[in-house]
């Protein structure tokens, strides 16, 4: 949350600064990370009871099953909305003489929409109204969780390997080009590659799983999907502080403050114990 007011500046500049145009797919990006974590603190509460899902004796509340729908609607936005964000980069990159006609503030605002609309027309549409008139959901207790009953490979297909190919293809390509021609690779192009290619290795683990159906052991595919999968919202925050000069200082700033205030904490902690003696 903090990324998205840095990102997006005071007073909305960005929104009407050409400029800063690119910060958009950066916010979007960071919308999607704010959600993930969202859905990860219930994730985490989920196991550690049943209970904070709406579940009581194997039964599937109605909140666990907008849980599951929401949390595969952020899952599976993971690589879509990587997807503008790389386009801009291989644009900007390859046909930088062309980028500016054809990348428009519109352009990109339809990317970013257009990002979003496959996985939602899938699970916030479809999904609801099929887990309201059919049982389409149910509550696996080995896996903590509430879980689509019947098995839809085409969904990891459409919403996670079809965009992943399509980054990683981008992005090699663009990368290729740098290499040959000897680009310098400024802030902006360093702080997106970080950013697609921590997604990118985040999310492959899960598209081997669903995509191949590929059994694994419960820590394994808890581990690499699940763990891996929401650690992918602290990566892309931690990435723009660091590389954001203008954002460092205040970081900085921050943790010695709060760095100040633990110490001064401990210090009074300690003195209570010592005049308590």
């Amino acid at each position: 949350l903090t990324s998205l007011t840095k990102i997006g500046g005071t007073r909305g500049k960005y929104l009407i600064d050409s400029n800063h145009f690119q910060k958009i797919f950066m916010m979007n990006v960071s919308i999607n990370d704010a959600m993930l974590g969202f859905v990860g603190l219930f994730r985490g509460l989920g196991i550690i009871s049943p209970r904070y899902l709406g579940v009581s004796d194997g039964g599937v509340s109605s909140f666990c099953a907008a849980y599951i729908i929401f949390a595969s609607f952020i899952w599976h936005s993971i690589i879509l909305t990587l997807l503008p964000l790389t386009v801009d980069r291989f644009l900007a990159v390859v046909f930088s003489r062309q980028y500016k006609s054809w990348v428009t503030g519109r352009v990109r605002w339809t990317m970013v929409i257009i990002s979003w609309i496959p996985s939602f027309v899938i699970h916030l549409l479809y999904d609801v109204i099929n887990a309201a008139t059919s049982k389409t959901i149910e509550y696996l207790p080995s896996y903590n969780r509430c879980i689509f009953i019947n098995s839809r490979p085409l969904v990891p297909i459409f919403l996670l390997l079809i965009p992943l190919l399509i980054v990683i293809s981008l992005y090699t390509v663009m990368l290729i080009f740098i290499i040959r021609n000897r680009i310098p690779m400024g802030r902006l192009l360093v702080t997106t590659s970080a950013i697609i290619f921590t997604g990118v290795l985040t999310v492959i683990p899960e598209v081997l799983m669903f995509t191949f159906d590929l059994e694994w052991s419960y820590e394994a595919a808890q581990l690499l999907t699940v763990t891996l999968f929401h650690a992918n919202c602290i990566y892309n925050p931690i990435i723009y502080f660091v590389a954001n000069p203008r954002v460092r200082p205040q970081l900085k700033e921050q943790v010695s403050i709060r760095s100040s205030q633990v110490k001064k904490a401990f210090k009074n902690v300690s003195f209570q114990s010592t005049s308590e003696h």
